[in-house]
This record gives structure tokens, C-alpha cells and sequence, in this order.
């Protein structure tokens, strides 16, 4: 024990000596254990962490290309989605989504004078039942809203909010 001790206060006095040396050190380690990490924690998420959804391993993303190659592709339409559904005998339930690139705006409330800006997708009327979700209140889209995005004949547009807002 005696010797680990005169061993430790032989190094902290040789480092004291070469500032240079232990900041250099001390950076290199920093930047390599938090490339590391970071590394890590986009495979993990992305890669080796299942879906949050029951039978993830079941779920099927398809796209349609336009013949332009193979990194021509986009979401599939809404009535190619529709032709495919009615037609497709391979999957259980079908659903539709489309981000169309934007945002949504919730209005300003008491508290905040502006409004915030949210992402979202248009969905399907079987978008939750597929990923195998349920609503914690209320319930989800009536399977007659057919259309994403759709107004009802008799009311406004439907919406779901995730708990995070």
C-alpha cells in the first residue's frame, strides 16, 4: 500500500511539471469518451433498441419509387394506399401517414403571448390500431374518416396530442 502511495505522488508531481502535456490528455480522453458515447447512444436508439409498439417486428414501411432509380422513392399516395389496401391480402390492418413537411401552429395561451410551433403527421383512421396503441382519454379517428386530413361534414378537423404537449 505504502508503494501505491509514493507511487501516485511520483506521477501527480511529474504532471505538475508538463501542463501542456496534461491538458492535451485531459482533451484527447474528453473528446474520445464523448464521441464514444454519442456513437453509442445513435446505434442503440436507432438500431438495437426495438420499436416502442407491441409486435414491432411485424410493422412494414412501404414506399413507391417512380421508376427515376432506386433513391427515387416517396410515401405511397392516398389512393395507391387505397387500391393497396383494398387489394392486399399479405397484411393484417393498413395505414397512411404523411408528415408533409410541416409544422402546426397551437395557439398562444394565457401565459405565452405567441403561438408554438409543433410537428405532426396526418394520419389514417387505423394509423393507431396498427401500431397497437391506445389513447390514455378519449378516443382515437371513427374509420368513416377515411381521408387524412378530411373535414367531417359535421365539425372541424380531428386532432391527437401526444403527452408531451
Amino acid at each position: 500500500m505504502g508503494n501505491l502511495i509514493q507511487d501516485v505522488r511520483y506521477g501527480l508531481r511529474n504532471l505538475t511539471r508538463n501542463p501542456g502535456f496534461v491538458l492535451v490528455a485531459m482533451l484527447t480522453l474528453a473528446l474520445g469518451i464523448g464521441a464514444n458515447t454519442t456513437i453509442f447512444s445513435v446505434i442503440n436508439n436507432t438500431l438495437l433498441k426495438p420499436l416502442a409498439f407491441p409486435d414491432a417486428d411485424r410493422l412494414v414501411l412501404v414506399w413507391e419509387t417512380f421508376g427515376k432509380g432506386p433513391d427515387n422513392w416517396n410515401i405511397v399516395s392516398a389512393p395507391n394506399f387505397w387500391d393497396f389496401q383494398r387489394q392486399s391480402r399479405s397484411f393484417e390492418s393498413m395505414a397512411i401517414f404523411d408528415s408533409a413537411g410541416r409544422g402546426y401552429n397551437l395557439s398562444a395561451t394565457r401565459n405565452s403571448q405567441e403561438a408554438e410551433q409543433v410537428s405532426g403527421l396526418r394520419v389514417s383512421a387505423g394509423f393507431f390500431s396498427v401500431l397497437g396503441v391506445k389513447p390514455l382519454f378519449g378516443r382515437t379517428f371513427l374509420p368513416e374518416r377515411r381521408d387524412p386530413g378530411q373535414r367531417s361534414r359535421s365539425g372541424p378537423q380531428l386532432r391527437t396530442l401526444e403527452d408531451a404537449l
